[in-house]
């Protein structure tokens, strides 16, 4: 068995994202370091507790890593528990609750060696037991997760990533700091890493134990109110629809917090600039949770206290269409639709140019993104009214277009799509709702189109969007809950499952490339474009780095001046 503390590295070089598997040999962990001060310079140490706010667009949901299904909750649970692993401002693998690992020959079997320190605010150790119940926890068929693509390689689940009895046969403990992984079949050892190592947050086996019906978790108190947990900071309250207060942990095994209070502001994107320049805001969460406007870009990039920051990200905007649906079922319908939608025009508007139009799931920094493919879906109304009535549309039906509200740009490309569409013939009626009634809604089925966004990290894996068991994949007939009456398509599915069980680069490279090029040909969505993140951070914070990595991966360390 050869030692790995580090089993790859991801490089962004020129807009590119390179991942390179590591196969052989010794590496070191990058661990985490304290950043040195010049010597003769000190900061500025600010008068009574040292507190910094952070600014997101939409509220959370929950703060479960088990259910939560929204990026905002997310946000607030990277700070208080923590994941295996994390991907840190280099976009290097970095050591959080394990503090090293190690990979078979074979690319089966993983040890992951726990960090000692690592302690729960109770004050009871973190062990491999708690990992293994989280992991159990999402396998377990009753569990409404969103989460089994993140295990779903992993030796005792199907390919749903469930556990039929609850119990899966590839996690075992050797020690009470010792983690065994077993997988199905060889993996690519980066996106294994990417998705168990660093999307697993560690929950409490004690909090879970006492879960009494899993179908009703989202019930336990600690969903929305996490008393027990592992990271940087503790959870203080929720002030719905308005902040998230934390405090720090003393105690947090990788040292002491510099901070001793974080607020999670919710802010709507109308008011996001101003709280920016007031500030009320110090850091911009990042890329879809919580940006300046671009109409606000010029003001803010060029207050004297603000750093602007802006990167490209794995995030892109979606029209999503309801394809199990009779009237949207037809492949060419849905490619009409999207001739019909000036994307461009979007991008140039709304985003003024800082975006990129995209047609498949992956966007320009993935390695595995397929060029080529760019120019498949332009803006041609002639084109998209002969695909339309080849495919059997009926121009006397109206359909509904879900947008949810909190997202200013979304918000308008809803008009603007609106105005496509109706250009050509298609009714189009928008309706509005909140980012979380809205998913809810299009989760049961009862939706034709619906915007929203989404990001995936360095894995070219998209089958939470398309596949059968996709838990993003909400196009079923409304009112059904069986798989039968849920759009899937069997040579998407085939080639997803093969993707995610090979692990040469070049094997996975041709196998996405396939699969970007039939989403195209059947379109299950419309990707519509991928936004530059357009970030600030306040010059008083230290260490907050917004980034493709996600601003909160170091959060132990950040700091203010004044």
């Amino acid at each position: 068995m050869r030692k790995h503390t580090y089993s790859g590295l991801l490089v962004l070089l020129l807009m590119a994202l390179v991942l390179s598997a590591c196969s052989g040999g010794k590496v070191t962990v990058p661990q985490p370091q304290q950043p040195a001060q010049p010597a003769a310079v000190q900061p500025e140490q600010p008068r009574g507790p040292k507190q910094l706010t952070l600014g997101m667009w939409s509220s959370p949901n929950s703060f479960s890593p088990i259910t939560n299904t929204t990026s905002y909750g997310a946000f607030v649970y990277y700070m208080i528990y923590q994941p295996l692993v994390v991907i840190n401002d280099q976009l290097k693998f970095e050591g959080r609750l394990a503090e090293s690992w190690e990979i078979s020959p074979d690319q089966t079997r993983f040890t992951f060696h726990l960090n000692k320190q690592a302690r729960w605010t109770d004050g009871t150790p973190v062990t491999a037991d708690d990992v293994i119940a989280n992991i159990e926890m999402i396998a377990n068929p009753d569990t409404p997760t969103s989460r089994r693509s993140l295990i779903d390689t992993i030796k005792g689940v199907d390919q749903r990533g469930i556990a039929p009895d609850g119990k899966v046969a590839g996690a075992r403990a050797l020690d009470a700091n010792t983690l065994e992984i077993t997988t199905k079949a060889p993996v690519d050892i980066d996106a294994f890493l990417e998705k168990f190592g660093t999307g697993v947050y560690v929950v409490p086996k004690a909090v879970l134990d006492a879960v009494k019906n899993r179908k009703d978790i989202d019930k336990e108190p600690w969903v929305m109110d996490p008393r027990v947990t592992n990271g940087p900071f503790k959870f203080v309250r929720y002030v719905t629809d308005q902040y998230v207060e934390l405090e720090k942990n003393k105690d947090y095994f990788l040292g002491e917090p510099k901070l001793d209070k974080v607020f999670v502001k919710v802010v709507g994107q109308a008011a996001f600039a101003a709280a920016i320049e007031k500030g009320e805001i110090d850091v911009a969460a990042g890329s879809g949770l919580g940006e300046v406007p671009v109409a606000d870009w010029g003001r803010i990039s060029a207050l004297p206290n603000v750093s602007p920051v802006t990167y490209s990200a794995s995030m892109f905007q979606m029209l999503d269409i309801n394809a199990a649906l009779p009237y949207l079922s037809d492949a060419k319908v849905r490619q009409g639709l999207a001739h019909a939608i000036n994307r461009k025009q979007i991008v140039d508007r709304l985003l003024q140019g800082q975006g990129d139009i995209v047609n498949t799931p992956l966007t320009a920094i993935n390695k595995y993104y397929v060029k080529e493919l760019e120019d498949d879906l332009p803006y041609n109304p002639e084109r998209a009214r002969k695909l339309l009535s080849e495919g059997g549309w009926d121009y006397n039906r109206e359909i509904v277009l879900l947008t949810p509200t909190g997202n200013l740009v979304r918000e308008q490309s809803a008009e603007i799509i609106q105005a496509n569409l109706q250009a050509i013939g298609v009714k189009v009626q928008i309706r509005k709702m909140d980012f979380t009634a809205m998913m809810a809604t299009a989760k049961k089925g009862e939706y034709d189109l619906s915007l929203w966004g989404f990001g995936f990290g360095f894995d070219p894996d998209f089958s939470v969007l398309v596949s059968s068991s996709g838990v993003y994949n909400y196009r079923r007939l409304p009112g059904t809950e069986n798989d039968n009456h849920k759009y899937v398509q069997k040579q998407m599915e085939e080639l997803l499952v093969k993707g995610r069980v090979t692990t040469r680069f070049e094997d996975r490279l041709t196998i996405y490339a396939e699969a970007q090029k039939l989403f195209v040909q059947d379109l299950p969505f419309i990707p519509l474009y991928a936004p530059k993140a357009l970030a600030a951070v306040n010059k008083r914070v230290v260490n907050a780095k917004p980034g493709p990595a996600m601003v909160t991966w170091n959060a132990y360390l950040w700091d203010v001046t004044k």
